[in-house]
């Protein structure tokens, strides 16, 4: 396997570092997206954070292709890349790039300069606590950031740091799950149970980060939209009362897409008159019906009756 590389399906990826300002990450958004635009074919992944000192590490994926165009074009915005790493691939860029990017006589200098910043890279990488602590953050450990925020032999500023720092570590938990969930069906259901298990964790919920968790969430109704066969995955959302009301709402819309389109006989519909709560989904929609569209509103109403209506006419 080639160096910082990675195989998706059948679609080979290559990892790309930048390092940047804080205030250059809305740059670096950009140049993604008109990237984008302008090759619809393009596959990037989704960005991962962390930080190096006072400067902040962006690392992605995308397809071998759109490797090389895609760093010359980083490189014209005056993006600083970190990866690729090795000496080859480096010089071998470096050359190619020249003509937009770097002096006559000096690929070989750009060359240097990605060696120096790699080795800072790897030398700052040292398993300080610290550093421990950031590579925790970007990947979305969570419950580690939390044990480190309780531990009173962590000493004040790495407490205060994981304090301060949770949200974006449940962020990236959030990310990582959703992005694993909808890359391989493989992973599909991993990726999905994390989701869930973000979105009902107590501990989140006693430390104020809802909306994290409203994503969560969100996410993985995403997952399951229009497609028939997680219909019983969409029932267990809406059934969950350790996740936020508006989730199990959202499920509900998308689950009365499936179910009110057919004949009551249809197999949707059979489900959900076994398996879905709607005396639950009756206190969710009072409590939180005012936090979606009236359309939407009228959707779970007659989602609601139509289950009703058919279990007193079977006596359920």
């Amino acid at each position: 396997m080639k160096p910082n590389v990675k195989l998706l399906g059948i679609m080979l990826l290559k990892k790309i570092v930048l390092k940047v300002e804080k205030r250059e990450l809305k740059n670096v958004k950009e140049v993604l997206w008109s990237f984008k635009e302008s090759k619809p074919e393009v596959s990037i992944d989704a960005l991962r954070h962390g930080t190096l000192g006072e400067d902040t590490l962006v690392s992605f994926n995308v397809d071998e292709k759109h490797y090389e165009a895609l760093i010359g074009k980083l490189n014209e915005s005056g993006i600083r890349v970190l990866l690729p790493a090795t000496k080859s691939e480096k010089e071998n860029l470096a050359v190619k790039l020249k003509p937009k990017v770097i002096s006559t006589n000096n690929a070989q200098g750009e060359s240097n300069r990605l060696d120096v910043e790699t080795h800072a890279l790897n030398k700052r990488a040292i398993n300080t606590p610290a550093a421990v602590l950031d590579a925790t953050i970007e990947n979305g450990n969570y419950e580690k950031v939390i044990q480190i925020s309780k531990d009173f032999k962590s000493g004040f500023e790495l407490i205060k740091k994981a304090k301060d720092n949770l949200g974006k570590a449940v962020t990236n938990a959030v990310n990582n799950a959703f992005e694993k969930a909808s890359k391989s069906m493989f992973e599909f259901t991993s990726g999905f149970n994390q989701l869930i298990k973000i979105a009902s964790d107590r501990n989140l919920k006693a430390m104020h980060l809802i909306d994290q968790q409203k994503t969560a969430g969100l996410y993985a109704i995403n997952l399951c939209a229009s497609r028939r066969e997680y219909l019983n995955l969409l029932i267990q959302i809406c059934n969950n009362n350790s996740i936020p009301n508006i989730v199990c709402l959202k499920a509900s819309v998308e689950l009365a897409t499936m179910v009110l389109d057919e004949e009551d006989s249809n197999e949707d519909t059979e489900y959900a008159v076994r398996y879905l709560n709607i005396k639950w989904l009756q206190i969710v929609f009072d409590t939180t019906g005012d936090e979606i569209t009236q359309k939407q509103k009228n959707s779970v109403k007659e989602l609601i009756s139509r289950v009703r209506k058919i279990r007193n006419e079977r006596n359920l």
